[in-house]
This record gives structure tokens, C-alpha cells and sequence, in this order.
């Protein structure tokens, strides 16, 4: 938001004062300021001229040979902008040649298409005073030409742009009179009071009917006659532009001013379209149409909130006018909206509707309702002084709901001290709470009894601790010296589940080198979609961010999926992988919001083939899984059951359910060929792993062991055998130790081979390790054992010693 210097100085006296001194101060003890910007410095050279000719460049279809007169004499210049040829009578601005615009650019004279340019007509971007560039900066005749600019026309500012998100909690600082309060403090001079109190009509022009009182606490209206359409006054104009808003017309002018000036929106209607000269603050009906003023035709609901005529919605409420009853050059009679419209009312019809309005951003903020009345009294004040044979000739129809009492908070000084860390005298106490507006009264037994403006009641004020704060940034953080505060040091529980989610990323991150990604904990339908997986069984937001993104997510897969043809565009090999959480809903209560972990590997396509990438993917698994102290982990082939509605992404021969400690805890996979042919823009193989961190936690930990280093050495033996495609890994091990007879000496049987034959067969190749802790193996022992247990092996399962 931007605030005026100058218009400030229409509230507080700030003459002598740096405006860059007094923003460091603001940003200190109030809110923040983004920056400090000057605005028309350094006209002096340009002078304002009235346009006396407009003529055709010849040869051109845009240039145009205009004649100035600058108080001393004429001059002429070439200029191309649209407006230049209706400007005659009109006062502009000239750069003469010589002179320096603002961003560095020099004048200089110049002969074009046979034309002598003596300078330039200037636009209000040239001029450094906004970033309208549609035009030479054209004031009516009132200006006088023949001046340097600054004298004519208030153009010399400095704007402080302030954070929103500092003010999202104060209402009251949406305005430059809210601002200025708080400006009057810091600097230690006096508010202004507000010298206008208008005298309104007794005739009954229009009438106010609200229909929803908790939607619209406050509605204030009032007819005006004799209104003629023309520029606001200069000083008003420029003080706009220096707030990013680009003047209109007198009327449109003034309410944007009240606005800005005192944090109420308001809006104008031509009274002629007004039908029954009647309002009708109502809810819209399911479907409802209104056309607003930036021509768009908006759906609306129930919720709603529409401002109509007799007839047919004029506007929608909190959030912007009707384009069939707006100001136009023919309007003669106004009627005007001074309102106060419900805060989450206003937030959600914006968002629904995708329009978001200077009127909507403050509406939203929970704004007083007193302030809807005094907002009407300025805008009254500023048609009659303004608009010569403007009157208000109606009453100032107030339709308001009851009135909240703002609240009284009892304050003790003792606790202001303990509080700060610092003794704050009561003198100081009253003087930074009145100076803010608050009402200060003793109290026989020492407290004090402070009544809450209404300007900071609605959602900012309403126990001693925002009393305390208001004192303490007052005073000044920076003044209050730094104690380190005494803290009982306790021993912090231990949380399971953060140390899992840690040892998962360290693993994951820096064991693996994969990439963390983090996303919503929302669904991408059209990825749901195009997987052809059920979009049902989740849970869907009432109230969506998007319309692609309107249910929780049951798995991390498919926004994993989403980034992973991202990725492949730049990448043909990587490793992405999430922690979050999965949304699981459960009839009648509170869905299961697991923690997951999430892998996703892509390996181009070369000779290792998926088998590889699949067994990859597991020793990924293995690694983490014990990284994370899972207990007995295992694997095996899923039913149908349960892939369930996982069916989409998951192989149906390719894919396992992981156990931990007898618990299925997750699975691994290969993307299925349907997946894989809808993604084409992932060119490779892709593997994923989905692992229930919360269900791991029932599983135990897995009990840390030390082993000594081995005092003898070990044997080592590889063994491969040729089986039919039937027969599992888990299945050839069993019976490895069948046949040892589960010697103790068998230290360890690992897999480390696996693949297909043809012909219905495939090699399983294992290493085993055998040793003893009491004395060395002799090789014959062992390979009597092992030609034992090949024997076994193969009567018990059909199998073949490969290569003999």
C-alpha cells in the first residue's frame, strides 16, 4: 500500500521533518516500510503550457505539430501520443530541450518529418510521477501556464509503499488518517481534528432495506442533486497518482479519496439507474448473474452478498460496482454506499470469484462500522465544496445493525514493568495509549481502565497483553536492553517420529543423493486423470485453491509423478523423494494422516534393463529401512487386494509388499506399462517405493547389535542354480539352510544374481559366508557341507548346479 507524504500533512503538521527519518521510525514501531520514494524531484526546468493549435505532421499518421504557449511566447513541438489531438485549451506539460527527464533521457531540439521540435509534451511515466503512459499529462484550464511544474501543480511527493502484511492485523492503518495517528505519536506533534460536518436534506429520496444484517452490520446512503461530471481539483489528482490510483472523474475521484483517506471503500451509483431509488442488500440466488464494472459477468452463490436496486443486482458487495449503474459524463444525481460488509464474507466471495479489489482487500481486514458514517460526512463535505450546485437533498440513510461495544480492558502499570523488563512511569503509560485513541481512566485500587477505540475493537485489542504491546513498541524495542531470559532447561522428549523423518532425509539426501521435493497436500486431478486412477475415496475441499488441486492426497505418487516429467525435460537420470503426509478418510471421524516417504528413481533405458532398476530400488529400501531401525524387514508378492486403488502406478508382476517386524509397512514397484505409456515425457525407467512412516513406528525398533571383529577368517562360497521361473529367491534360501541343517557356521546367504534364461527357466546366484569364532575352517569341511546341500537343493525344488 502507498502512502502520501503530502497527504499526511492534511492530517499532522510535518513541516521540518525527513520523511525517510520518520519512515526508519515508523518502521521501527509500527509497521514495516519496503522502501521510501520520491516522486516529482527535479521539475523545476519543466513548465506548464497551454495547447492554442493542433496540426498534422505531413507524411505521418500519428504525429502531430502542436503549438504551446508558455507565458513568454509560443513554441512548437512534435508529439505522437493519442491524446495530444483533442488537447487544444488544455494545459500540458513541456520538457524543453535542454532539460533531463527523470530517467536520464535529454531533451534535445530536433528537426522531424520537416518539423522544428523545440522539447517534448510529457507523460505522467516520463515524469517519474506514475507508470501511465497512455498519453501527455493534460490538466484543465484552471492550471497556469507559464510556470515551472512544481509551482503550478502539487506534484513534489514522497511515498512510503508499507508492507500489507504488516498492517494485516490493523484495520485502522488502511487509511492515511489511521497512518497518520500513528505518525502524530512517534513525532510528538497533534492529530488534526476532522473540521467537517456537513448539513444533510430532510427529502426521502432513497430507501435501504438490508435483508442480512450479520453479512452487512452497517449501511449508509444519501442522495446528491445538481452533481456535474467533470476533473477533481489538482491537488486531489496528484495526490492519487502518487497512491497508484490514476484519476477519473470528480465523483469516481472522491470516493477512491475517501478510501484512502479513511479506510472506508464506498462506491457511487448514477441515481437514474438506480431503479425505485431503492436498495436492497439481499444474498444472491444459486447461479446468479451480475455483470461488474470491469465488464466481466460473475456467477454467484448463495453466499454471495449483493447490493440491488427495485430490480437487479447493481453490485457485488465488498467487492466491486455493477457496470449498469456506474458514474458516467451524463450523471446529474448520485446516490451513495457507505457500508460495512462481514470481513470472511467478503474474503470468500473475492476468492470465489477470482476478484480482488482495493474495496475487497480492506473489507477483509474486519473494518469498524462507526467508520462507514464518517466516510459518508467527507464524501459528503467534498461534492458540496467541490462540485459547484451540488447538494445533498436526502437525509443520511443509516441502516445499521446493533453496535458492538467496544471493549474495557483493566491494566495495571506493575504489569505493563514485568512485563517489558523495563520501569515504564504511568504518566507514559496514559499518554501512548490516549495518544493512540484510547480512553484512559484511574482507578481507585491503581489499575487503569482503558476503553478500546472502535477503530482497533474489531479484531486487534481486547486484553492488557495487546495493551502492553501497544506501550512497549511505543516506547521503542530498541530501547528496551536485552536480558537473556532464565529458562528451566529441561530434558526434551524424545519424538520417534522426527528422528525417523531425519534419518530418512540424511539417508535419502546424503546416502543416496537423491532430491527432496515438497509439495501440496493436494491431489493433482489431471495427473489422476491421465493415470486413469478412481478419483474417488478422497476427500474434497469445500473451499479449493484450485480447480485441478480440490481433494487431499491418499498417496505422494502422483504429484511425485508430476515432477518427475518436469525433471525429465532437463534430466535423464534422477532420484526424487518426499516426506509427508497421506490422507486416508475413515467414515465418521478425523481421516488417517500417516507420514509418508516417498521414492521415485529414473535410470534411462540401456542394457541393465528394469530388472536391474527394480533390484536398485530395493537396496535403496534395505538402506533406509535400516537407516531408520526397521526390524525384520522382508518382502513378497502383493494380491490384487492389496494394490487396490493403487492400481493405476503399481506393476502388476513387478511390485512387492514390504514387512517390517511382521507389519506390511509399504511397497516397492515398478510404474506400470499404462503409467509408463501415458507418461511419455519421462523417457526411462521408472521405479517407486511408498513407505508408511507411522505404521514403522508400531513396528518396533530393531535392537542395535555389535559383533567383534572376527578373530579367524571365513570361506566364501558362490552357488548358482537353474530353476523354473516358479520358484522364488525366499524359497531357494529356505532350503540353502535346509540343506546345511542350519549350521551355525553359515555366517550369511545373500542374493546378488538374478535373471532370465528363457524358456520358463532363470539363474539365482547367492554368496555364502561361512566362519567360526574358535578356530580356522578347513575347505573340505565346508565344501562336504555344501555338495550336501546341493543335493538337498536340488531334489527339494527341481534345480540344476549351473556350470556343473
Amino acid at each position: 500500500m502507498y502512502i502520501s507524504w503530502n497527504w499526511l500533512n492534511r492530517h499532522v503538521d510535518l513541516s521540518g521533518l525527513d520523511p525517510h527519518v520518520v519512515g526508519e521510525e515508523f518502521t521501527l514501531k509500527c509497521a514495516e516500510l519496503e522502501g521510501v520514494e520520491e516522486i516529482g524531484g527535479g521539475l523545476d526546468k519543466f513548465r506548464t503550457v497551454r495547447v492554442e493549435a493542433v496540426a498534422p505532421v505531413e507524411g505521418s499518421d500519428h504525429l502531430t505539430q502542436v503549438t504551446v504557449q508558455d507565458g513568454e511566447g509560443t513554441v512548437t513541438v512534435v508529439c505522437g501520443a493519442p491524446n495530444a489531438k483533442e488537447s487544444v485549451g488544455c494545459v500540458a506539460v513541456l520538457a524543453p530541450a535542454g532539460c533531463t527527464l527523470p530517467d536520464g533521457t535529454e531533451i534535445k531540439q530536433a528537426t522531424i518529418r520537416g518539423v522544428e521540435s523545440s522539447g517534448m509534451l510529457a507523460s505522467e511515466k516520463e515524469l517519474g510521477l506514475s507508470d501511465n503512459h497512455d498519453g501527455i499529462l493534460l490538466f484543465d484550464s484552471a492550471v497556469t501556464p507559464g510556470q515551472a511544474l512544481p509551482q503550478a501543480v502539487p506534484v513534489h511527493d514522497f511515498v512510503w509503499e508499507v508492507d500489507n502484511k504488516a498492517i494485516t492485523h490493523r484495520p485502522d492503518l488502511w487509511g492515511h488518517r489511521g497512518i497518520a495517528r500513528e505518525v502524530a505519536l512517534l513525532v510528538g506533534r497533534k492529530l488534526k481534528p476532522l473540521d467537517y460536518e456537513p448539513v444533510y436534506g430532510s427529502e426521502d429520496r432513497v430507501e435501504v432495506v438490508v435483508d442480512d444484517p450479520d453479512l452487512c452490520p452497517r449501511y449508509c446512503a444519501a442522495y446528491f442533486t445538481g452533481v456535474r461530471i467533470e476533473s477533481s481539483p489538482q491537488w486531489m489528482q496528484c495526490l492519487l497518482r502518487a497512491t497508484g490510483i490514476r484519476p477519473i472523474s470528480n465523483v469516481v475521484d472522491f470516493t477512491n479519496f475517501v478510501m484512502l483517506d479513511v479506510g472506508n471503500p464506498m462506491h457511487a451509483f448514477d441515481a437514474k439507474d438506480v431503479s425505485g431509488n431503492k436498495i436492497v442488500v439481499r444474498r444472491a440466488e444459486d447461479g446468479e448473474i451480475v455483470k461488474t464494472l470491469d465488464g466481466q459477468d460473475r456467477k454467484c452463490d448463495a453466499d454471495t452478498l449483493l447490493i440491488c436496486d427495485a430490480e437487479r443486482p447493481v453490485a457485488i458487495a465488498g467487492v466491486m460496482g455493477g457496470e449498469n449503474s456506474e458514474i458516467s459524463p451524463d450523471t446529474h444525481e448520485v446516490i451513495l454506499e457507505a457500508a460495512n460488509f462481514n470481513a470472511g464474507n467478503v474474503r470468500k466471495t473475492s476468492v470465489r470469484l477470482g476478484l480482488r479489489t482495493d474495496a475487497s482487500a480492506r473489507f477483509e481486514k474486519a473494518l469498524d462500522p462507526v467508520g462507514a458514517a464518517g466516510a459518508a460526512r467527507l464524501f459528503t463535505h467534498l461534492m458540496e465544496s467541490l462540485i459547484e450546485g451540488c447538494k445533498v437533498v436526502s437525509p443520511l440513510v443509516d441502516v445499521a445493525a446493533r453496535m458492538q461495544t467496544p471493549p474495557a480492558i483493566r491494566l495495571h502499570p506493575d504489569a505493563v514493568s514485568e512485563r517489558l523488563g523495563i520501569d515504564v512511569p504511568i504518566g507514559q503509560i496514559r499518554s501512548v495509549l490516549m495518544g493512540l485513541g484510547f480512553q484512559v481512566q484511574d482507578r481507585s485500587s491503581g489499575e487503569l481502565h482503558v476503553l478500546v477505540p472502535s477503530w482497533r475493537a474489531t479484531r486487534d485489542v481486547s486484553i492488557p497483553e495487546d495493551l502492553i504491546e501497544e506501550i512497549g513498541r511505543v516506547h521503542g524495542y530498541l530501547n528496551i536492553p536485552p536480558k537473556p531470559p532464565r529458562v528451566l532447561i529441561t530434558k526434551p522428549q524424545r519424538s520417534k517420529g522426527k528422528e525417523q523423518d531425519r534419518a530418512a532425509r540424511r539417508y535419502l539426501s546424503a546416502g543416496c543423493g537423491m532430491h527432496e521435493v515438497l509439495s501440496y497436500a493436494f491431489t493433482w486431478k489431471p495427473m489422476l486423470e491421465r493415470l486413469g486412477a478412481d478419483l474417488g475415496g478422497r476427500l474434497i475441499m469445500a473451499n479449493t485453491i484450485s480447480a485441478d488441486m480440490d481433494r487431499m492426497r491418499r498417496s505422494l505418487v502422483p504429484n511425485l509423478l508430476k515432477f518427475a516429467e518436469e525433471n525429465s525435460r532437463y534430466y535423464e537420470a534422477f532420484g526424487l523423494y518426499e516426506v509427508g503426509r497421506a490422507f486416508q478418510p475413515i467414515e465418521g471421524e478425523l481421516p488417517n494422516q500417516n507420514r509418508h516417504v516417498t521414492l521415485l528413481v529414473v535410470h534411462p533405458d540401456d542394457d541393465t534393463g528394469a530388472e536391474a532398476q527394480y533390484r536398485q530400488l530395493r537396496g535403496t529400501v534395505d538402506g533406509l529401512l535400516a537407516d531408520v531401525g526397521a526390524p525384520d524387514v522382508t518382502y513378497r508378492r502383493p494380491t490384487a487386494d492389496e494394490i487396490g486403488w493403487r492400481a493405476a502406478w503399481v506393476h502388476p508382476k513387478r511390485s512387492a509388499v514390504v514387512s517390517a517386524g511382521g507389519i506390511d509397512v509399504g511397497y516397492i514397484t515398478l510404474l506400470h506399462p499404462r503409467a509408463a505409456k501415458v507418461l511419455d515425457d519421462i523417457k526411462g525407467q521408472v521405479a517407486l517405493a511408498e513407505i508408511d512412516l507411522d505404521v514403522l513406528l508400531t513396528a518396533g525398533e530393531a535392537e542395535p547389535r555389535y559383533e567383534a571383529v572376527p578373530k579367524y577368517p571365513g570361506i566364501g562360497f558362490d552357488v548358482s542354480f537353474e530353476v523354473t521361473e516358479a520358484v522364488t529367491a525366499d524359497a531357494l534360501v529356505a532350503e540353502i539352510r535346509a540343506g546345511l541343517k542350519d549350521w551355525e557356521l553359515l555366517r550369511q546367504c545373500a542374493l546378488f544374481d538374478n535373471y532370465h534364461l528363457g524358456d520358463g527357466k532363470k539363474s539365482v546366484s547367492f554368496h555364502l559366508d561361512f566362519r567360526s569364532d574358535e578356530r580356522s575352517l578347513k575347505d573340505k569341511e565346508v565344501h562336504k557341507r555344501v555338495k550336501k546341500m546341493i543335493k538337498h537343493v536340488e531334489g527339494a525344488v527341481g534345480a540344476s548346479l549351473r556350470g556343473g
